[in-house]
C-alpha cells in the first residue's frame, strides 16, 4: 500500500484486518461484510463495506416518573442509568420542563458493552420551586447514532408542607363510645404522626397505622372519660413538615351513682388558655393537665364508695369544670397539684379509698407555686346550705362561718376570705 492510500485497522475478537480502501469509500461500521476478495501474486486486496444501523439503548433507573426525586432549588439530583452500546462516545443529562432547562451535563464514555451502569449528578440552576421537571439521558456512539430515554415529572421541586384538615372526630366534638376512629386528611401524599403534647420530636411521635397517602387513620381505645388532645404533624416526600395541627374531642359519659352523696367541683384552666388542657376522669379521679408537660391538677377519690366524676367543658370561655361525686358517708377529697403528667395521679388513685391518706410520694410536688390559681368550688349537702364565692391571690385564709338557719330550717354555712 502506498502512502496516498487510506488504511483502516479494525480489531474484532482478536482478529486484525488490514483493508485497502479507495479514497472516499471508507464507511466504518460494526459488522463487516466482505463483498469481494481478489487474490493476486500472493497479495490480498479487498473492498470492505461495514453496515451499522443499531442505535444505543439507554434506560433511566433514577429518578423516574414512578419514583420521582423531591428536592428544592439549587440542589443536586442523583442520576442513575444504564446503556448498551459497543462503541459509545458520550452522553448528556438534561433536566427541563416546557419553559426552562435547569440542568444540562455532558460527559464522555470510554467503555462499551451491555447494561453498563452510570451514576452521576446534575445540579439545578434557575429552577423554580413547586414545579415539576422531566429528565432525559441521551447516548451517542462513535458513528453518530443516538438514543435517549425521558422520564416525565421525575424531578419535583417542593417546598410546601402538607396541609392537614378534615379531622374525625371533629375538633371539640363529643364521642359516646370506645373504640373510636381518629383520622385526618392531607393535601398531598404524606406520612403522618400524632402526639399528646405540643412540639414533640417528629421521630418520637406515634405513626398512624394507615398513612403514606392523603388519608391517615388509627383506632383508639379510650380508657377514661374526658378530653383527648392530639397534635398531628405530617411530612411529604420532600421532607416538608407542617407545624402542629391541634385537634381535641371529648369522650362523654357518666357512671351511675346511688344513695346520699356529696360533690366537689372546680372550675379552672392551667396556663392562660383552656383549649390545650386535657381532662381525664373516672370513678376515682378527675385530672386537668396542660399541653406543656409539667403541670397537673387532680381531684382524687378517697371515700368509702367510688361514685363518679363530672366534666363541663362549656362552663365558660376560659375554664373547664371538673368534679367528683362521692358517698356522703366517710367521704374525703384529695386535691393535688403536681408537676409531671396526669399518669402520676391516675396510676396512684387505686391506692386511695376507705379514707386512706396519700403518702408524700403520691405525686411530685411543684417546685414553684403559681402566682394565681383560680378555683370555683361548689359544696352541696342535703342538710346544709353553703354559700360564698371567694377568690384570692397569693396567701389567703378561708373563714367558714355558721350563719344560723335558713328559711327552710337548714343550717347556713358561709365561706369568706380573711
Amino acid at each position: 500500500m502506498t502512502k496516498t492510500e487510506e488504511t483502516a485497522v479494525f480489531r474484532r475478537q482478536s482478529i486484525t484486518i488490514f483493508a485497502h480502501l479507495a479514497p472516499g469509500k471508507y464507511i466504518p461500521m460494526k459488522h463487516a461484510v466482505i463483498l469481494s476478495l481478489i487474490v493476486l501474486a500472493s497479495v490480498s486486496l479487498a473492498d470492505i463495506l461495514i453496515v451499522d444501523n443499531t442505535q444505543p439503548v439507554v434506560v433511566i433507573d433514577r429518578p423516574t416518573t414512578v419514583l420521582p426525586t423531591y428536592t428544592s432549588e439549587n440542589q443536586t439530583v442523583s442520576v442513575k442509568f444504564n446503556y448498551t452500546e459497543d462503541n459509545p462516545s458520550n452522553y448528556t443529562i438534561t433536566i427541563f420542563n416546557t419553559s426552562i432547562v435547569v440542568c444540562s451535563k455532558f460527559s464522555n464514555l470510554t467503555g462499551g458493552g451491555t447494561n453498563i451502569t452510570i451514576n452521576n449528578t446534575c445540579t439545578l440552576s434557575g429552577a423554580r420551586n413547586n414545579y415539576n421537571f422531566s429528565i432525559r439521558v441521551n447516548i451517542t456512539d462513535v458513528l453518530g447514532n443516538t438514543s435517549s430515554n425521558t422520564q416525565s415529572d421525575a424531578v419535583i421541586l417542593d417546598t410546601v408542607a402538607p396541609v392537614v384538615s378534615g379531622e374525625i372526630p371533629l375538633n371539640n366534638s363529643n364521642v359516646t363510645s370506645s373504640p373510636v376512629a381518629f383520622s385526618v386528611n392531607t393535601s398531598e401524599t404524606a406520612e403522618c404522626r400524632y402526639a399528646t403534647s405540643a412540639n414533640a420530636d417528629f421521630d418520637s411521635m406515634t405513626t398512624f397505622p394507615n398513612t403514606n397517602s392523603t388519608s391517615h387513620s388509627v383506632t383508639l381505645s379510650l380508657s377514661d372519660f374526658g378530653s383527648y388532645s392530639f397534635y398531628v404533624r405530617c411530612k411529604d416526600a420532600a421532607n416538608n413538615r407542617n407545624p402542629d395541627y391541634f385537634t381535641k374531642f371529648y369522650y362523654t359519659g357518666s357512671i351511675a351513682y346511688f344513695g346520699r352523696s356529696v360533690s366537689m367541683d372546680f372550675a379552672l384552666s392551667i396556663g392562660g388558655d383552656k383549649s390545650d388542657d386535657t381532662v381525664k376522669r373516672s370513678q376515682r379521679y378527675a385530672t386537668v393537665s396542660d399541653a406543656a408537660p409539667g403541670t397537673v391538677f387532680g381531684l382524687v377519690f378517697s371515700g368509702s364508695t367510688p361514685f363518679t366524676s363530672t366534666e363541663n367543658s362549656a362552663y365558660s370561655a376560659t375554664e373547664n369544670m371538673v368534679g367528683l361525686i362521692q358517698s356522703a358517708k366517710d367521704n374525703r377529697f384529695i386535691i393535688t397539684y403536681t408537676k409531671g403528667s396526669d399518669a402520676i395521679i391516675t396510676s396512684r388513685a387505686p391506692e386511695l379509698g376507705s379514707g386512706a391518706i396519700p403518702s408524700k410520694t403520691f405525686h411530685n410536688y411543684a417546685e414553684i407555686k403559681p402566682d394565681t390559681f383560680r378555683i370555683y368550688m361548689i359544696l352541696q349537702y342535703t342538710t346544709l346550705h353553703i354559700t360564698g364565692n371567694p377568690s384570692w391571690k397569693g396567701t389567703g385564709k378561708l373563714l367558714i362561718k355558721n350563719s344560723g338557719k335558713s328559711d327552710d330550717g337548714l343550717g347556713n354555712i358561709s365561706i369568706e376570705v380573711v
